[in-house]
């Protein structure tokens, strides 16, 4: 039987799940906050900004590619919790070809 406690944490980890700016759902959450304060600091001027940006586009396709290759594979989920990145990272990395 689960203490209160833990159900309440599981309640406050199903709540993160839902949210879209969440790090549950969004891997790249540190390159977008990166992005939008260049953009912030800049008056949205893209040229200044071209590096953070692009940066931000790699992240997001390598883990799409990952969501991907897991889902082929029926790995599930399809995106690894956040703590469990960086190891599926670098698994990926040492058995597929980047793009």
């Amino acid at each position: 039987m689960s203490t209160e406690s833990e159900r309440i944490r599981e309640q406050r980890r199903r709540a993160e799940l839902t949210k879209v700016n969440s790090e549950f759902n969004n891997p790249c959450l540190k390159e977008q906050k990166i992005v939008y304060a260049c953009l912030n600091d800049n008056a949205y001027d893209y040229d200044k900004c071209k590096f953070q940006v692009e940066n931000y586009k790699v992240c997001k396709t390598f883990w799409g590619t990952v969501q991907k290759d897991r889902r082929a594979k029926g790995i599930k989920p399809t995106l690894p919790d956040p703590e469990d990145r960086e190891s599926v990272k670098k698994e990926f990395l040492a058995h597929t070809p980047l793009f």
